[in-house]
């Protein structure tokens, strides 16, 4: 289903998991006027994983919707009304003629939130509103309950975040471009990589495909999302059943891989999820000004916070990691209503 080879078919060529071309790979890698602790800070754009809509989502999505399309039902996914997961899944659904509905809880109000929120209207079939996050399960139920009411087909659910052990797969790719990069002389190898600790599938697929990739980087999860849900332990879980998926498609891995070196930054997630912090501010205001970097207050600032505050060490290579996609979708987002 995929025209050109991901890294992990690259490196695992007996790999036997359908998966659709929607990003634009390897993402590139530059060096940031700025420094963590005395540590010199790299930058992996995964904002430009696509020129329709990057983030990191479009790598899972790779995976879910090859799967998704092959079932040919309906989508069901949930998430805040700001999520980006909801929107990117939203809008490379359509390319694969698929629809999706989506459940949605609030969240501090943004310029940021508005605008995907603007657009979750108009890509999503239909959605329910619940007024807040412990509540997205019961909105899942009531949603299918309307939809066999109305006769219309029973959807298949996508998980929160797109993390489940397939939709790691494509995380697993992205650590093994990082290793790629890094033999190619593009990166020298990090001794940290950092990125937001949300769902858990970003930083298990990543832990995974450094390790597959013989790179013994620590992944420095900032915590951006509660306890319970979000924690390394449930990232960890996701690495060990993503490497059980992919063992039986066809990875050949070696015996004993070692699955640690995970760390979750805890203090600065703030009042809690999508809330704006000063730290978090700072960071995104001093991205976009030094570096061209734009980023967003509820993952990837508080994400650059983390690291300028706590990065190291001192000589050393540090890769941050911007998940967020740097520009909204096309239309019909845009369109006139």
């Amino acid at each position: 289903m995929a025209s050109s080879p991901n890294a992990l078919e690259r490196a695992h060529p007996t790999l036997a998991l359908p998966r659709l071309d929607l990003g634009t790979f390897p993402t590139p890698v530059e060096r940031l006027p700025l420094t963590a602790n005395g540590a010199t800070l790299w930058c992996k754009r995964e904002d430009r994983a696509s020129a329709g809509y990057g983030g990191n989502k479009v790598r899972k999505l790779e995976y879910l919707l090859a799967h998704a399309a092959r079932i040919g039902r309906p989508l069901l996914t949930l998430g805040a009304e700001g999520s980006h997961h909801l929107l990117a899944t939203a809008f490379f659904a359509r390319q694969v003629g698929l629809t999706t509905w989506g459940v949605f809880s609030p969240q501090p109000p943004t310029p940021h939130v508005a605008a995907n929120r603007a657009c979750l209207e108009r890509l999503l079939a239909g959605w329910i509103e619940v007024p807040s996050r412990p509540l997205l399960p019961w909105g899942m139920l009531r949603l299918r309950v309307r939809l066999w009411r109305q006769g219309l087909p029973q959807p298949q659910d996508i998980p929160a975040g797109g993390s489940n052990p397939l939709g790691c797969a494509g995380w697993v790719a992205g650590g093994l471009e990082i290793a790629e990069q890094v033999a190619s002389g593009l990166l020298p190898p990090p001794a940290e990589v950092w990125v937001p600790l949300g769902s858990g599938g970003n930083a298990g697929g990543l832990l995974l495909g450094l390790r597959l990739g013989g790179l013994a980087s620590r992944v420095m999860a900032v915590r951006v999302v509660e306890w319970p849900l979000a924690s390394g332990l449930a990232a960890r879980l996701l690495a060990r059943r993503t490497l059980a998926l992919l063992a039986r498609h066809g990875l050949r891995a070696p015996t004993g891989l070692d699955l640690s070196g995970l760390h979750v930054v805890e203090g600065f997630l703030g009042p809690g999820y999508g809330a704006p912090t000063p730290a978090a501010e700072r960071a995104l205001h001093r991205a976009h000004s030094d570096c061209g970097l734009v980023l967003d207050s509820t993952y990837t600032a508080k994400t650059l916070a983390a690291c300028l505050a706590r990065g190291g060490p001192a000589g050393g290579d540090v890769l941050l990691l911007n998940t967020v996609a740097s520009a909204p979708p096309p239309l019909p987002c845009h369109e006139a209503p």
